[in-house]
């Protein structure tokens, strides 16, 4: 149980830290690698960065929310908003961010 919270908080405070450098435009290492001409070829990179950034802290705040609960339907609810909110992102970077 104490792994388990102990790991869950640093992984919150790790995606919280990485999007507030995201949404502050100081996370662009964050997108080096494969690809990177072509996304930014493709994409409006300032709405993809936003759109990243805000994730990110979506993320974090239901993964510092989930290291404080133990039932099982709050578990469930923790996977179907990380998945819903994945899902969202991808939808709005598909939607939205395309030049």
């Amino acid at each position: 149980m104490l792994f388990d919270n102990t790991l869950g908080g640093l992984l919150a405070v790790a995606s919280l830290v990485m999007g507030i450098l995201v949404l502050t435009g100081h996370g662009g290492f964050f997108f080096k690698g494969i690809g990177e001409s072509q996304r930014k070829l493709e994409y409006d990179m300032e709405k993809y960065t936003r759109a990243s950034g805000i994730a990110l802290l979506i993320f974090s705040v239901l993964t510092g929310i989930d290291c404080f609960t133990t039932a099982l339907w709050e578990k469930i609810a923790y996977l179907v908003l990380i998945i819903a909110t994945f899902v969202l992102y991808m939808l709005y970077i598909q939607k939205k961010c395309k030049k």
